[in-house]
């Protein structure tokens, strides 16, 4: 489950990057939502990196939704 959710945020991760818009657009409208999607999913990357080590191997059975829960204003 870890590993699955590390490849759909690496995935995620790679096409945001490759989607960086110009600063000219909208007068840099959308260059700052840009940078907040960055900032948003480094810190989902960090908050599962280290739910995963601080997790013990036999309790791996975390989800992605338990996870974000509060974080992104689900309950």
């Amino acid at each position: 489950m870890v590993e699955l959710g590390f490849a759909a945020l690496a995935s995620l991760a790679q096409t945001w990057d490759s989607a960086e818009p110009d600063e000219d657009e909208d007068d840099g409208k959308a260059l700052l939502a840009w940078k907040a999607g960055s900032s948003t999913m480094a810190s989902t990357f960090s908050r599962l990196l280290q739910q995963a080590w601080l997790t013990p191997p036999q309790v791996k059975s975390f989800s992605i939704e338990s996870l974000l829960q509060g974080y992104t204003g689900t309950s």
